[in-house]
């Protein structure tokens, strides 16, 4: 029985020491990766990038598909001209405009009239108005904010 628990208690030991050797072999694995490979933290604008994140996905997204919005405001009818690097019309997307008047005015949305031309006959007390305006197409989209005027 004295070998038995001799061997019992041998083998705890044994167990013990294989876990704290695992432990402080990937303790030593992580402090030799942690000085391989640099972080984003180390980022000297970490924390400038980290609250403007959106912005920044938004403006990498519009900046890779290269897309231009052009809105204008002519007798009463706001008219949004979306074209692609190449110059040719992008059709096929949806527009909406949203008011940012102390009226309220809610969301309007701009059909496409002709090839990558979305408009609509301003409802509101269009010139002066600020606003932003949000076309998207299949998952992209492209937003502004513009101020109206005639």
């Amino acid at each position: 029985m004295n070998k038995e628990k001799h061997n019992s208690s041998r083998r705890w030991q044994l167990g013990l020491a294989a876990l704290i050797g695992i432990f402080l072999l990937g303790t030593a694995a992580s402090i030799f990766l942690a000085g391989r490979k640099v972080s984003r933290v180390v980022d000297t604008d970490y924390y400038d990038h980290g609250l403007h994140y959106s912005e920044s996905l938004r403006h990498r997204d519009q900046t890779a598909r290269q897309w231009s919005l052009t809105p204008t405001l002519a007798q009463g009818v706001l008219r949004v001209e979306v074209r692609a690097r190449d110059g040719k019309p992008v059709t096929g997307g949806g527009m909406v405009f949203q008011p940012r008047s102390a009226a309220g005015t809610s969301s309007v949305q701009l059909p496409e009239t002709a090839p990558g031309i979305y408009s609509v006959a301003a409802a509101w007390p269009a010139a002066g108005e600020h606003g932003n305006l949000h076309f998207t197409k299949g998952g992209a989209t492209l937003d502004a904010q513009v101020v109206l005027f005639e």
